[in-house]
């Protein structure tokens, strides 16, 4: 007796980030992730007071779920692009910035700031 198996894939969307999937459904304005790492940038390079260092780059750019609820700005099961400043030679984190991805509001998580 032949025995067939059935393998069933269902998408993950906790790391899209190079692979070139589309987004989920529910993202009303961070469509894409140039446009994530955009407005990450253009959110640090105020908060720091310069433009991003020639050594510095919006690097590891993901799609998360929050699993809980962070005071004005996203409640639990939101969608954010998680954006990472990252040093291209030693490759250290320089920053790690939220795009709320209905939103455009950005949270920063941790950085240099005081």
């Amino acid at each position: 007796m032949n025995k067939v198996i059935i393998i069933i894939c269902f998408p993950v969307i906790q790391c899209l980030s190079g692979v070139g999937a589309e987004p989920p459904t529910g993202f009303n304005h961070v469509l894409t992730e140039s446009k994530a790492k955009r407005i990450a940038r253009d959110a640090y390079a105020e908060r720091m007071g310069v433009h991003l260092m020639a050594e510095e780059g919006i690097w590891r750019v993901d799609i998360q779920t929050v699993g809980f609820d962070i005071p004005d700005f996203a409640k639990r099961g939101d969608q954010l692009w998680e954006a990472r400043v990252m040093a291209f030679l030693n490759q250290e984190t320089r920053a790690i910035i939220w795009v709320h991805a209905n939103t455009e509001q950005v949270y920063f998580v941790i950085g240099p700031w005081k």
